[in-house]
């Protein structure tokens, strides 16, 4: 599982080769989405980070998904998208841990 807080998680994704640069790019969006949404306190861009209940998560194969969740009537809505044969999940919860996560 990859947790993405700031501009330089989504950096170290790209370097590390192993997502579509689509996905990437997508993951980057959201995480700017969130900044222009949230940034009450005009907080430099490069100095912005996420708190863990807003981060994105990244699933990899062999996570425990559902044990991470922990309670899935907390699931406030899934929405699945398609990028590159890539099947991903947005998923947002109505509090806890894990807010915004994306899963392939």
């Amino acid at each position: 599982m990859r947790i993405i807080q700031c501009l330089a998680d989504i950096e170290y994704l790209r370097a590390e080769k192993t997502l579509p640069m689509a996905l990437i790019k997508e993951i980057e969006q959201d995480c700017l989405g969130i900044y222009d949404a949230e940034n009450y306190d005009d907080i430099y861009l490069l100095n912005f980070r996420l708190p863990l209940v807003q981060a994105l998560f990244v699933f990899e194969k062999g996570d425990d998904v559902v044990g991470r969740l922990n309670n899935v009537f907390e699931l406030e809505n899934i929405e699945k998208y398609r990028i590159e044969e890539i099947d991903y999940y947005r998923c947002r919860l109505r509090k806890g841990e894990l807010s915004n996560s994306i899963t392939h």
